[in-house]
């Protein structure tokens, strides 16, 4: 299957993309809304819920609009190169974590020191009833984590 008929039965089977979709496919993120499925030999990542939907976009905007600055860029529009998406993703997720009060339930991986996010939903939903609108974080936090995420480094023969 080529790259161009690949995306076009992606958008046929997966009307409602998951906006998080790179960050589920690490394996270290997951949502109680992410609907799977393979196509050819990949896996697209949707969303069952249009409203919860929304809500991840909005978050990502302003994460992709804070973060700007810190990646270097005078502004985010369009697509980011994958692992400058997968930062912003990754670590703002991970930086959202970060400012809840330690009720939210977390998994790190201490061998790997990483963090394992079992429903970004609820997690963005925690959030927004911690802080009444998304517009409110504390962005300056969050900046930070999407500045330390690194992804997967390169493995040496």
């Amino acid at each position: 299957m080529d790259e161009s008929e690949y995306k076009e039965v992606y958008h046929s089977v997966n009307a409602l993309r998951c906006i998080f979709e790179k960050a589920v496919l690490t394996g270290r993120y997951n949502c109680e809304k992410a609907s799977r499925t393979n196509i050819a030999e990949r896996e697209a990542i949707g969303c069952t819920d249009p409203e919860a939907q929304k809500q991840c976009l909005k978050l990502l905007d302003l994460f992709r609009e804070n973060a700007a600055f810190s990646l270097k860029m005078t502004r985010i529009s369009g697509k980011l190169p994958h692992a400058r998406e997968i930062r912003i993703q990754c670590g703002g997720l991970n930086g959202l974590l970060e400012t809840l009060p330690d009720n939210f339930t977390k998994r790190v991986n201490s061998k790997l020191d990483t963090v394992s996010i079992e429903n970004i939903y609820g997690l963005v939903n925690t959030t927004t009833n911690e802080y009444r609108e998304l517009d409110r974080l504390p962005f300056q936090e969050i900046i930070k984590s999407i500045t330390a995420y690194s992804g997967r480094r390169k493995k040496t023969s």
